[in-house]
């Protein structure tokens, strides 16, 4: 049985898995620079001060009206893979709880719809 793609467009049988779907949850593509990059000083600085900008809060229950302070995780708009030089700049980073971590890696929520959530420097 073939379906149409929701990441390539493309149509696909149901067993193939697309090039472009991101990883199942928990699990890292084998992009050994990216999983290189996650563990060095500059990314956990980058980290640290992008949810102090956001005030250890998940931008995206904020838009839902929801606190959440706890479980907080910082996402790559843009993926690492996908942009390499992006992977420290600011306007492309994001703190989320783990649910909506999952929820923009899959491509529930839109890379448009997380620039929106992005505090300015008034905020």
């Amino acid at each position: 049985m073939r379906r149409s793609c929701r990441y390539c467009g493309g149509v696909h049988d149901v067993r193939e898995v697309c090039p472009n779907a991101p990883p199942k949850w928990g699990q890292r593509r084998k992009d050994t620079r990216a999983s290189d990059f996650r563990s060095t000083n500059a990314w956990t600085q980058k980290a640290i001060r992008i949810k102090q900008r956001d005030k250890y809060l998940c931008r995206a229950c904020m838009a839902e009206g929801i606190i959440t302070t706890k479980g907080l995780e910082t996402h790559h708009i843009v993926p690492i893979e996908q942009e390499y030089d992006r992977r420290l700049d600011d306007d492309n980073l994001i703190t989320l709880c783990v649910r909506h971590h999952r929820m923009a890696e899959i491509g529930e929520i839109s890379a448009e719809e997380l620039r929106r959530m992005i505090p300015n420097e008034d905020q």
